[in-house]
């Protein structure tokens, strides 16, 4: 299993956990519209996931802003050598140029990062 999609369903940080500890060759995962996740998520991703390329994390329709996702997942995706498109839009702790930046500086491979609101 390489790609992981899920859209407007709702999912958590154990369900992922549970599900990414088996995937190592996960390169692709989006979850758009689904679930609340938090640094869990994200950190469970890059540690179990070393061929991530694509990561992409968008908050639930009735939710428009979070504080679950903060800098202690960018610094785990620094170590994701192969990341090429982050996308985690909503998140109050991240959402700035500052830790956009960062990321780009750290992150090689790194293409496309939206860490808007």
């Amino acid at each position: 299993l390489n790609r992981i999609c899920i859209k407007d369903c709702y999912i958590t940080d154990v369900w992922v956990k549970q599900v990414v500890c088996y995937t190592p060759n996960l390169q692709y995962f989006s979850s758009q519209r689904s679930g609340y996740v938090s640094d869990i998520t994200i950190l469970a991703i890059a540690q179990s996931c070393p061929l991530i390329e694509t990561l992409i994390v968008t908050l639930p329709r009735h939710i428009v802003q979070s504080n679950t996702i903060t800098f202690l997942s960018l610094q785990s995706l620094a170590t994701c050598t192969h990341l090429k498109k982050f996308v985690c839009r909503g998140q109050v702790r991240i959402s700035n140029p500052e830790s956009e930046a960062w990321l780009y500086a750290h992150c090689p491979q790194l293409e496309h990062c939206d860490l808007s609101f």
